[in-house]
């Protein structure tokens, strides 16, 4: 009795191992069906998309290194026409350096390495993006002050002259003068009375209140 039951528990354990192992090919075989042709298609496509901007990306730095070579034929040519050995030599060294250095900054990377590159140079235009609205928003605020006309005005006038009865002429030697932060918003000769020959000029300076109850950006 007891060796039946143990030859029954060894039959049940190698069954249950048979359908445990059985089962896992089934299930790699179910999930292997799951991914169909557009999921197929869609990775292919999105492999694409970043090939293609990975050679937009070598496009542009190979667009560099033919403008850094131009001012290189640029440099030698110059060297040649002042014939200093000494600042040749040293500044070809310089150039070979800095060709060097150009070449193992476009060394290809992996596309991961691409992606994070992409990644920072989209932070930094945000960042741009970012500052330029608060330099508009300081903008705006300037804008709407003139707009507004908030401005401080002065009245003022010339002496009196004796000029009511001379040419045209005559009346530019009345001094009508604002100061260096004014502008002239009118002016209009006055005379004295009818029968007195003495005239003057009544104008008024105006300047505008940029910098009333307005903070200067830190970073402006």
């Amino acid at each position: 009795m007891a060796m039946s039951r143990i030859v029954l528990c060894f039959l049940v354990s190698i069954q249950f191992l048979l359908v445990c192992h059985c089962n896992l090919p089934r299930e790699r075989i179910r999930l292997k069906r799951e991914l169909d042709d557009d999921d197929i298609i869609l990775g292919l496509k999105m492999y694409e998309s970043r090939m293609s901007r990975m050679q937009s990306k070598i496009a542009q730095q190979l667009a560099i290194i033919r403008k850094q070579r131009n001012r290189i034929e640029d440099v030698k040519y110059y060297l040649r026409r002042k014939g200093d050995d000494y600042e040749r030599e040293d500044l070809k060294g310089q150039i070979i350096f800095d060709t060097d250095k150009a070449k193992q900054s476009l060394q290809l990377a992996s596309l991961d390495n691409l992606v994070l590159e992409v990644d920072h140079h989209e932070k930094g235009q945000a960042d741009l993006l970012k500052a330029l609205k608060k330099d508009n928003v300081a903008m705006d605020d300037i804008h709407q002050r003139v707009l507004d006309n908030r401005q401080i005005c002065r009245d003022a006038e010339t002496e009196w002259k004796d000029q009511a009865s001379g040419t045209v002429k005559e009346l530019s030697r009345q001094y009508v003068k604002c100061n260096r932060n004014e502008l002239l918003q009118k002016f209009y000769l006055e005379r004295k009375s009818a029968t007195n020959n003495q005239v003057r000029y009544r104008y008024r300076c105006c300047r505008l209140s940029m910098k009333d109850n307005w903070q200067r950006p830190d970073d402006m």
